[in-house]
Parts: C-alpha cells; sequence; structure tokens
C-alpha cells in the first residue's frame, strides 16, 4: 500500500488545533461503523442485493439483529444540537434562490472531480462513465427532497433518501473492498471520513462562495441557518 505523503500534495494544506494532520489522516481509515455494520448483516442474510436497503435493514431490525436495531435506532433519535427552526431558514433560504441553487450546486457536485480519490471511487462504480447524467439527475433529486418544507423531519421523503444514501455508500465501500484489485492500490477507506467531509463542504462552504460570486449575499443569520441544514443532512 502506498504512503499517504506520497499520495497527497499538501503544498498548501493548512491545520487548525481541531483538525490536525494526524486527525485527518487517521480518519482517511474510518467509514461508517453504524452503516457498514448494517450492511454487513444484510450481506449475512443474503439481503445486500435488495433494492431497497433501508425498508431491508428496517426488517431485519424487527427481527431482532443487534446492528440493524442499532442503526434503525440512532438515526431515530436527533441530536441534541438540531434546531428545527434553523433547518426551515435554511431550506427557505435555498427555496428562494431555485435558479442560481442549481447553477450553484452543479459547480459544487463538478468541483468534487478534482479529489483524485473520490474519482477513483465513482470511476470504479462506473457511476460518472457511461451514463453522468444519470448521477446528476439523481443528486438534483436528493437535494430537491432536503429542502421541502418538512422534507427533513422524519419519515419525510428528504430524510428517509439521506438514509438510503447512506446505506448505499456503506454497500458501496462493501463492495469496493471485495475487489482485489481496487484494495490494494486504493489508500484509505473507500468513501471515507475525510470524503463524506469534503463533499459536505462542497454543498455548503462552495455552494456559499458560488452564490457570492454571483452576487448574492447571505445574512449571517441565513449562512447559520445553511450549515446548520447541511450538518444535520451529514449527521444522518
Amino acid at each position: 500500500m502506498r504512503d499517504i505523503d506520497a499520495l497527497i500534495d499538501r503544498t498548501n494544506a493548512a491545520y487548525s488545533a481541531r483538525y490536525t494532520k494526524a486527525l485527518l489522516d487517521r480518519m482517511m481509515f474510518v467509514g461508517d461503523p453504524l452503516a457498514d455494520r448494517a450492511v454487513a448483516a444484510l450481506h449475512e442474510r443474503n439481503y445486500d442485493r435488495a433494492a431497497d436497503k433501508l425498508g431491508a435493514v428496517r426488517a431485519l431490525a424487527a427481527e431482532g439483529n443487534g446492528a440493524a436495531q442499532k442503526f434503525v435506532g440512532a438515526v431515530a433519535t436527533p441530536p441534541d444540537w438540531l434546531d428545527r427552526k434553523a433547518i426551515a431558514a435554511g431550506q427557505n433560504v435555498m427555496l428562494g434562490f431555485v435558479s442560481l441553487s442549481r447553477l450553484s450546486l452543479m459547480h459544487s457536485l463538478f468541483s468534487g472531480g478534482v479529489f483524485a480519490r473520490a474519482t477513483l471511487v465513482t470511476r470504479a462504480t462506473g457511476r460518472l462513465g457511461a451514463n453522468p447524467a444519470t448521477r446528476i439527475s439523481e443528486t438534483g433529486a436528493f437535494i430537491g427532497a432536503i429542502l421541502q418544507p418538512g422534507g427533513l423531519e422524519e419519515g419525510a421523503l428528504g430524510h428517509e433518501t439521506t438514509l438510503r444514501v447512506r446505506l448505499l455508500h456503506a454497500s458501496i465501500r462493501a463492495w469496493l473492498k471485495r475487489m482485489p484489485d481496487f484494495s490494494r492500490d486504493f489508500v484509505g477507506e473507500p468513501i471515507d471520513q475525510t470524503m463524506l467531509a469534503m463533499t459536505l463542504s462542497l454543498f455548503s462552504y462552495l455552494n456559499l462562495r458560488s452564490f457570492a460570486r454571483l452576487g448574492v449575499r447571505f445574512s449571517e443569520g441565513e449562512t447559520e441557518a445553511l450549515q446548520h441544514l447541511w450538518r444535520y443532512v451529514g449527521w444522518l
């Protein structure tokens, strides 16, 4: 396996007391243990090919499977910091600029292509190869569901879709790790915590920066609401 420092160009890297080089390097080898164990339970029961993985995990939980129960229980318990009013405010901000939102979010999606480790995963799955329009439309539908009023309430389309994406990521991790050629050449965990943090920053920070370049200025409260919205999506 290649050394991390041989893979990453740190020329312009900057670290804080909270997010140190050591922490970020370690997070490259951390996936999503809760979802990964739930997907492993599906694999053990030959349910991993189920089209509705969220439904399959819930069915396993109802049967008493421990890994599935922990996943279902965790996502059904909102974090203490969750502010539903801030979520609604963030949704309203984005819905107030629908046309510009589409443009800025498209920029965010394409910007992910500059991260080599992320593109190795998308290339391996073929999601941006033969039919990139499908991936783009799916991402647009996902974001649209999140931004609908009440879309992140438990049981709502945005909430359910976010959980399905989480289990999809876990399934992709498991699949790629079973591929000898991929696991030998890839450094770290597929769709690891740094990749997920990068993706959230594309849809939050980079999205806000795109709005600024388009001439839109948000208040501090609006900016905080948007960041809170994506923080909750990341938590789910």
